[in-house]
């Protein structure tokens, strides 16, 4: 709650969140008729609860700024703009242009989290490093707190399908795929009201 305050959050706003977190439980469905007796939730934010992932933007909103602290390059976007990392709820992507960054970054990520008692999923963590199409990879090991993090060629973020090559057809060929689905439910749609 202090990491609200700090954002200048209003102290009426604040108590509300503590008194609903105070009392939050949760229930496990057992089979098709029983549920556990309730389990009370004592860190994190409540799952599927609408001001859950604007809770945890504003917890983590001072990450870009860690990274950013480590003082390696992000991607350059152009001239004046470098990005850092992709933002989404829970799923982040940091980018970088060199491997010695990667690792100055997951060093940045580390205390970051440390301090603010958040954990890394290794298992769902995947490095990829970007290169021409036809090019070997180069073989680099990756650590987070002495976990080895597994490097891929492809990787899914949001629905879109990345490649190490930096091409995108699979993730065009699906998005060709989902638009003329939709647009034969919109055609569907307009030739039984014939509206057009």
């Amino acid at each position: 709650m202090g990491k609200l305050l700090h954002l200048g959050v209003s102290s009426n706003i604040i108590r509300i969140l503590r008194n609903l977190y105070s009392c939050a439980n949760t229930r496990v469905k057992l089979n098709s008729s029983n549920v556990s007796d309730p389990i009370d939730i004592t860190e994190g934010v409540l799952q599927g609860e609408i001001l859950s992932p604007l809770l945890y933007s504003l917890y983590i909103s001072d990450l870009e700024k860690a990274i950013r602290d480590a003082q390696t390059a992000g991607v350059t976007v152009n001239k004046d703009v470098d990005l850092q990392a992709l933002l989404f709820a829970d799923d982040t992507i940091s980018l970088n242009a060199l491997s010695v960054g990667v690792r100055i970054k997951l060093r940045a990520l580390e205390r970051y989290f440390d301090i603010h008692s958040l954990n890394l999923n290794t298992s769902k963590t995947k490095i990829m490093i970007f290169r021409p199409p036809g090019r070997l990879p180069t073989v680099c090991a990756f650590k987070y707190k002495g976990q080895e993090i597994e490097v891929v060629n492809k990787y899914v973020y949001l629905g879109v399908e990345f490649s190490s090559s930096g091409l995108f057809p699979l993730a065009s060929q699906q998005f060709k795929k989902k638009g003329i689905a939709a647009l034969g439910a919109l055609w569907s749609i307009l030739m039984k009201s014939q509206t057009f």
